[in-house]
């Protein structure tokens, strides 16, 4: 019944809206196009930000999206704002029909060559899918009516990216939809994304003066945009004089009763985190609890960073009993947010979290949450995604309690469906750069190493020894497909040999379960040769030394050749380990920035030192938690001639970053640097630190920050010593 239901509804949007459509319009010549939708059609589209409830499901965004847009395509077939929304809408809530909408868009323009509404509608569709090709279509639909607003936004938004990236091209199209559409704040969106002061100075002047004279709250919302703009223009010298004037107009704002609204309410938090406001922000925030209790943003933002804020996670070299006080703590946390977002994954993935680690939770509490969290995960797959999947997450608790084995494979295989469609569509798209979609592949690969061991760990549990050896043929066949050139970058090696030794492991363990102890024994010694270091995917060198010492002690081995035998394994068959920390090889290109004191920074500064620079951002988790042990680091070597310690910081709400530093006591130089790490760095995942040589070159390179703790400082000063020596 189900599929059948999802036919008909195909039949219906596909067929029944965009087929009227097509057959309705025939533009004439001489056309005054919108700058805005009309205030009938503005009203029904701003039905659709119901998004942020997040009780709300999959199937009810699709239902509820269905019901308002379909009736607004009827009667305003050619209204190029509907047809946008509703791309945005297939995009997000019903990707399995865009292909067909794509083609529906194409059918009218061939009916239609001419008409500049139909080579948009196409063009904007193929955004991202054949980029080139939309790309012409938008010129010439510019070409054909050269005042089509929207035909020259979507061009920008193509110049601010990828491989069309061209700022000065994306310019001229923002000034030409600034100039046809004076009263319209769409535009200044996109301006933040410009590296140039003089013409962020300009747009943010505008955009003052057009939202002193509003006062609906839909549109002073846009004071968030602006007081980005506004920090993006400013010198660092004047952002105190900035975040006096962003308070008068705080104080302006709750005077029009901003504060009745969710996205109100999200703009005066950005205001009063911009100023440092603490009172104000807890207002904001107390207000977003008390009038939307169920909003994503209530989770995230409030909920969950709260009780973080008054939990740290504590790291792996804290206590047992600590950690497994924090896991209580947010075991019992967790069962009000489930109350209050039943059917959202997040709370359950917290829950599960916590499961992991309390090992007399009874196992039908364990199947509840595996359970709750899969289900959950299906309602929100439009809106949610985590890494690794759930799937794979539920498995891997199953697992390590021994509750639901006969699933595990189910589940390992769903976690493998659910990264390849998520990651396939996007690494089809052509305005990804080539490092992107290296990037995105990495996240495939990662599951698939994760959910390997865990599958191969529930097969022999269940004593399946033959589709064990399925799986190990599939790791022998990824093994032999990406085994690197040795001209490869060493982390790509050193990766490869991760990922050998963890299939070596796998066989050993095999071998041993058929009592080929012999076999076993050979494997193990691979296993270890390969792996000089812990990794999270199979058991640490020193686990896995203990488990071979067992095995050669049953095979009649003495003590005295035990240390002979794996004295052999200690020299790894690659080069040294040094933790996370890879080589990287990578010059800077030069920059000239200022720091949150004032200081300008340039390449030649870092000249003669080594300097350790850590990319972060204010939203970013795992930067948060790193950034106590970047201060331990900065302490311990401010006074080293030779050696900088500084910090670029990647937040496009430049306003927000001084004040948490200042929250926090950080010491370390801040500098804003978000345009010139995406210049280096196309897509950068952080937190993740570098090691610059004297010459200006990147040495060695770290990413991610987990539970190490002291680990880590230990870690980043050994790394340190290592770039420090000659070369």
């Amino acid at each position: 019944m189900k599929a059948n239901k999802k036919i008909t509804l195909q039949q219906v949007v596909l067929s029944g809206v965009l087929g009227v459509t097509l057959e309705a319009s025939v533009w004439p010549q001489v056309v005054n196009y919108p700058c805005e939708p009309s205030p009938e059609v503005k009203l029904a589209l701003q039905q659709l930000s119901f998004d942020d409830d997040a009780r709300t499901g999959r199937e009810q965004r699709r239902e509820r999206g269905l019901a308002i847009l379909r009736p607004l395509l009827r009667r305003f077939p050619d209204d190029p704002f509907i047809h946008r929304r509703y791309l945005g809408f297939i995009e997000q809530v019903m990707d399995e029909e865009l292909d067909s909408l794509i083609a529906e868009y194409k059918a009218r323009l061939e009916r239609q060559p001419q008409d500049p509404l139909a080579l948009y509608l196409y063009g904007n569709s193929l955004i991202g899918r054949q980029t080139d090709y939309a790309f012409a279509l938008l010129e010439k639909a510019i070409e054909q009516a050269p005042n089509f607003p929207l035909a020259h936004l979507a061009l920008a938004r193509i110049h601010l990216q990828g491989p069309w990236k061209d700022l000065q091209k994306a310019r001229t199209h923002l000034e030409t939809f600034m100039a046809l559409c004076p009263s319209s704040v769409e535009a200044y969106e996109l301006v933040g994304r410009m590296d140039d002061r003089e013409f962020l100075a300009e747009a943010a002047k505008k955009l003052r003066a057009w939202l002193q004279s509003r006062t609906d709250p839909e549109d002073l919302s846009y004071y968030r945009i602006l007081w980005r703009l506004e920090f993006q223009a400013k010198p660092v010298t004047e952002h105190p004089q900035l975040r006096k004037q962003i308070a008068e107009d705080l104080a302006r704002l709750r005077g029009l009763g901003l504060g009745n609204t969710l996205r109100g309410l999200l703009t005066l938090r950005t205001g009063y985190e911009m100023t440092g406001d603490a009172q104000g922000l807890r207002w904001a925030e107390d207000e977003m609890l008390h009038r939307f209790p169920h909003s994503r943003g209530v989770m995230g933002l409030i909920v969950y960073d709260r009780w973080n804020a008054a939990h740290p996670r504590p790291d792996e070299t804290d206590p047992p009993e600590k950690r497994r006080a924090y896991s209580r703590a947010l075991f019992r946390a967790t069962e009000e947010w489930i109350q209050r977002w039943p059917d959202h994954p997040a709370p359950w993935l917290r829950r599960l979290e916590a499961a992991s680690e309390l090992d007399d939770l009874p196992s039908a509490e364990i199947e509840t949450i595996g359970e709750r969290l899969l289900s959950a995960s299906e309602k929100q797959s439009d809106l949610f995604y985590s890494l690794p999947p759930p799937a794979i997450q539920v498995a891997q608790l199953y697992l390590k309690r021994g509750v639901r084995l006969e699933r595990v494979p189910e589940l390992i295989e769903r976690g493998f469906r659910e990264i390849e469609r998520r990651t396939g569509r996007d690494v089809r798209r052509d305005d990804l750069s080539a490092e992107a979609k290296r990037a995105l592949q990495g996240n495939v690969d990662y599951t698939y190493w994760l959910g390997w061991p865990i599958l191969l760990d529930a097969y022999l549990k269940m004593n399946r020894r033959e589709k064990a050896r399925e799986v190990l043929i599939q790791m022998e066949d990824f093994l032999a497909r990406r085994k690197p050139q040795e001209s490869a970058p060493s982390e790509e090696r050193r990766l490869h040999a991760r990922r050998q030794a963890i299939y070596w492991e796998w066989m050993a363990r095999l071998a041993e379960a058929e009592n080929r102890k012999l076999d076993a024994l050979a494997f193990y010694q691979r296993a270890l040769l390969e792996r000089p270091e812990p990794d999270d995917k199979g058991a640490s060198k020193e686990d896995l030394t203990k488990r071979v010492e067992r095995l050669w002690k049953e095979l009649g081995g003495t003590t005295e050749g035990w240390h002979a035998w794996v004295a052999r394994t200690t020299a790894p068959m690659g080069e040294a380990s040094s933790g996370a920390w890879e080589e990287r090889g990578m010059p800077l290109p030069d920059f000239e920035l200022q720091d949150l004191r004032g200081r300008t920074w340039r390449l030649a500064d870092l000249r003669g030192k080594i300097t350790f620079i850590n990319i972060w951002a204010t939203w970013c988790g795992p930067c948060r938690e790193e950034l106590p042990y970047v201060q331990m680091l900065y302490e311990r070597l401010k006074d080293h001639p030779d050696v900088l310690v500084l910090t670029f910081n990647v937040d496009a709400d430049v306003g927000l970053v001084e004040p948490y530093v200042n929250k926090h006591g950080f010491g370390f130089p801040v500098i804003p640097a978000y345009s010139y790490v995406e210049s280096v760095l196309p897509l950068v995942s952080i937190p993740r630190n570098w090691l610059v040589g004297r010459e200006g070159t990147v040495l060695l390179e770290q990413v991610g920050f987990g539970d190490q703790g002291e680990k880590w400082l230990t870690a980043a000063l050994e790394a340190i010593e290592r770039a420090r020596r000659p070369r």
